[in-house]
């Protein structure tokens, strides 16, 4: 086994190095895993283990890396040259603007840290992936609890015409699903920053949570087309596979996976610009909203006793956590000028006298950044996390949160729990989770949403998420549930490909309006209207019916049907003979009359929440 002892002696010094310099060199983040392996160093314990980092055969391991992300508008304004990273020994996969996906021998990347220049960020990429329980159910309960299932059968066409793209790390067993025919053979697949043609490389992957996802969304498209992107948790790689997916033609882009991006506030950072483009361009973006509910924090610093750190409660600056599996803690704050905090993590250890010792296992203190993470494959102590302020002139809001291997936080804030940067394109929808049991409940139901969803507002305290889908489907591939938003986000990507391959005429804005609305209209859960744990409500379908076209009031336009019509009356006027009108205002009250004029003699049927039936005058 290699001995990374003196490695560890140089990054430490390294880091302690870049502390003292006025100008410092900020290229490497603190990306190593400690856990009860240990070796002690200048009376601190460490561990050199580095195995939760994503590597291949040769040892390599991959990494972020980002040009000037500290300079306003740089997404758009730098570019990051590959040429010289290449020319250093970087072997580029992917590039999106000024960010870069590459691998290098963990032995090399220190010395070729220190050849670039402070404008550079190198990140390391992480191998966490999600799991999942178990239970026997009967197959197909996405589509029969959104009521997709009749746009399946029958005279609907069950996603075809929409192509589907599936963003995900892990596509594990896909050979075996499409051989069973649980999912279908993708039109295209894309891995390590470009397309490939040879499906075993997917499906030798560490995990199965893609093809998880490709089975959630097949049972409610097996119409539609497939591309598949295996992809890891870096903004960038996500970025770059919705670029590629957008370009293919894909017209639903579902990603179940957290992304860690490199900015704080909504649509900043690389994937929010690349999913804004997306959904600009007439494309719907899915995004789980996270299962952070219960392990993350959001608020102020505050320190009121002066020692540069962070009171969670009262005077209290430590926050406490058991672990259970390897996990990633990651603290961003606002950029605010001469903002600049530091994440430590301690390890509480127990001594032979009954007393406890606080040891520090892991820290995150690169100055002039505005996020930091820490890593940890644990052991069976206690854990806690502080916050401290290396400029206590500046308080900023901070959020710290974790994706796997962490239950529950001592201290914790479901508000704001949703993964930022948080999009606010009407076409970019985040997805909570409700479980597959609760989903059938009445509108204005509380205490459904799973105790994990991530809840709104957002960063910027805009509303999230859009609404919410069940969790906890059947999936052959995990052989019982699928739970998590990772499994929420696909159940409503699939209703969508249903419903839009089923009304062609429609753009995404149209779809995007229309089941948002009919999630208000069906399973307004929560408050009434729109709130920061349901969003709109639970996704939901009426019956299919050939021909119909929709009336939303509030919104739409006012004579083309690829919106919702704004006047009944134009919506009358302009639908073919024999076509049925499905009138979106929830009070099911219009100001004209049904069935005047010249759509007098055209056998419009009208259809309200309740079903076929005349609406009042």
């Amino acid at each position: 086994m290699k001995n990374y002892y003196s490695l560890i002696l140089l990054i430490l010094g390294f880091l302690n190095i870049l502390k003292a310099q006025t100008v410092e060199k900020r290229t490497l983040d603190s990306f190593f895993y400690y856990s009860d392996s240990i070796k002690t160093i200048n009376s601190i314990k460490f561990n050199s283990q580095i195995d939760l980092l994503i590597q291949n055969d040769l040892g390599e391991i991959r990494v972020d890396i980002s040009y000037k992300i500290d300079e306003l508008n740089s997404i758009n304004n730098a570019k990051i040259d590959t040429a010289l990273l290449q020319n250093y020994g970087f072997k580029v996969l992917t590039v999106y603007k000024n960010h870069a996906i590459a691998l290098i021998s963990f032995d090399k990347l220190m010395q070729l840290s220190e050849k670039l220049s402070s404008d550079y960020f190198i990140t390391p990429i992480y191998n966490i992936t999600a799991g999942q329980k178990t239970k026997s159910l009967p197959i197909s309960e996405g589509p029969e609890l959104q009521n997709s299932s009749s746009y399946i059968n029958g005279t609907s066409l069950g996603g075809e015409g929409i192509k589907i793209a599936i963003i995900d790390a892990g596509f594990q067993s896909i050979n075996w699903a499409i051989t069973n025919n649980i999912v279908k053979t993708p039109v295209y697949m894309w891995a390590n920053g470009g397309q490939i043609t040879d499906i075993n490389i997917l499906n030798s992957g560490q995990s199965v949570h893609g093809t998880a996802v490709f089975e959630a969304i097949f049972n409610h498209a097996p119409n539609a087309e497939f591309e598949l992107y295996d992809i890891d948790i870096s903004a960038t790689s996500q970025a770059a596979a919705i670029t590629q997916a957008l370009a293919n033609g894909c017209k639903i882009l579902n990603l179940s996976v957290t992304c860690f991006d490199d900015k704080f506030t909504d649509n900043s950072g690389v994937w929010c610009d690349a999913a804004n483009t997306a959904s600009q361009n007439n494309a719907i973006v899915f995004k789980s909203a996270g299962n952070s509910a219960k392990k993350t924090w959001v608020g102020q610093f505050k320190d009121s006793n002066n020692n540069n750190l962070h009171e969670w409660l009262d005077l209290d600056e430590k926050n406490v956590f058991n672990p259970n599996d390897p996990f990633f803690l990651r603290l961003s704050w606002e950029l605010l000028f001469g903002a600049d905090l530091d994440l430590l993590l301690y390890r509480v250890d127990t001594l032979s006298n009954g007393t406890t010792q606080n040891i520090l296992v892991g820290s995150g203190t690169n100055n002039g950044w505005n996020y930091e993470t820490v890593s940890l494959n644990p052991g069976t102590n206690k854990y806690f996390f502080q916050v401290r302020n290396q400029n206590p002139s500046v308080k900023p809001k901070f959020k710290i949160t974790t994706n796997l291997g962490i239950s529950s936080y001592q201290y914790y804030t479901e508000e704001s729990s949703v993964d930022s940067p948080h999009s606010t394109n009407p076409n970019v929808m985040t997805v909570g989770a409700v479980d597959s049991t609760k989903y059938l409940s009445p509108a204005f139901s509380t205490d459904i949403i799973t105790s994990y969803s991530s809840r709104g507002p957002s960063i910027s305290g805009n509303l999230a998420p859009n609404f919410v889908a069940p969790t906890g489907t059947y999936s052959f591939v995990y052989g019982g549930d699928f739970t998590g938003t990772s499994c929420s986000s696909p159940n409503a990507a699939g209703m969508a490909a249903a419903f839009w391959s089923a009304h062609p005429y429609l753009i995404a804005s149209g779809v995007c309006e229309i089941i948002t609305r009919k999630a208000e209209m069906y399973k307004d859960w929560g408050d009434a209207g729109p709130d920061n744990i349901y969003g709109n409500g639970g996704v939901y379908l009426y019956d299919y019916v050939p021909n119909t076209y929709y009336v939303h009031q509030e919104g739409g336009n006012i004579v083309l049907p690829s919106l919702p019509y704004r006047s009944l009356q134009t919506a009358q006027n302009s639908v073919p003979t024999n076509s049925s009108l499905f009138l979106l205002d929830k009070t099911n009250v219009f100001t004209q009359t049904l069935g005047v004029g010249s759509a007098a003699n055209k056998n419009i049927k009208y259809i309200t929440a309740k079903g076929f039936g005349a609406v009042v005058k």
